[in-house]
């Protein structure tokens, strides 16, 4: 869905577009799906001559575990402000660095582009079922979570073996 925002930037008034909606974006990474329709309540306003876009995102997806493999599912909810930009008038010059900026082409604004990438922004890159998740064996797979396992607990570098036995002086 695009929204033609040239006319909120020939108008003198400080206009304000409301819109919200729902984004069917494509799974853009093959391990986190998802869950249904990406909700947007999008807010442009004129301040200054300048267009301020504030958009609040509500979602859900589900991926595996980062330490134990199981799915996981989680709702996320992600706000963004940035000021919106036509390509063909940027100015690098006159832009602020620390300001995000939204860039459109032809004054057109593609909500479910913008929406889609804000949502790759905004998944955390750590997803665990639980803070105290065990996650698996690294010699057998077995879920920690689900119980211990047999296998050997030392699993010391022979090169280092030769350091098991090595005394401290606490006097240094």
């Amino acid at each position: 869905m695009y929204i033609d925002i040239l006319e909120f930037v020939q108008n003198e008034n400080e206009l304000i577009f409301q819109k919200s909606g729902s984004c069917n974006i494509d799974n853009f990474d093959s391990q986190i799906e998802l869950l249904d329709e990406v909700r947007y309540n999008l807010l442009i306003s004129k301040v200054d001559s300048e267009l301020i876009l504030n958009i609040d995102l509500d979602y859900s997806y589900a991926c595996p575990c980062d330490r134990c493999l199981t799915r996981v599912e989680n709702d996320q909810s992600f706000s963004y402000s940035a000021k919106v930009i036509n390509s063909s008038d940027f100015n690098e010059e006159e832009e602020s660095e620390d300001e995000d900026l939204v860039f459109v082409d032809s004054y057109k604004l593609d909500i479910c582009n913008l929406v889609r990438e804000l949502v790759i922004l905004s998944i955390p890159t750590k997803n665990l079922c639980e803070d105290s998740c065990q996650g698996i064996c690294p010699q057998c797979g077995k879920n920690l979570n689900e119980g211990t396992c047999n296998c050997n607990k030392d699993n010391t570098d022979i090169r280092f073996s030769v350091l098991k036995d090595f005394k401290f002086d606490e006097e240094v």
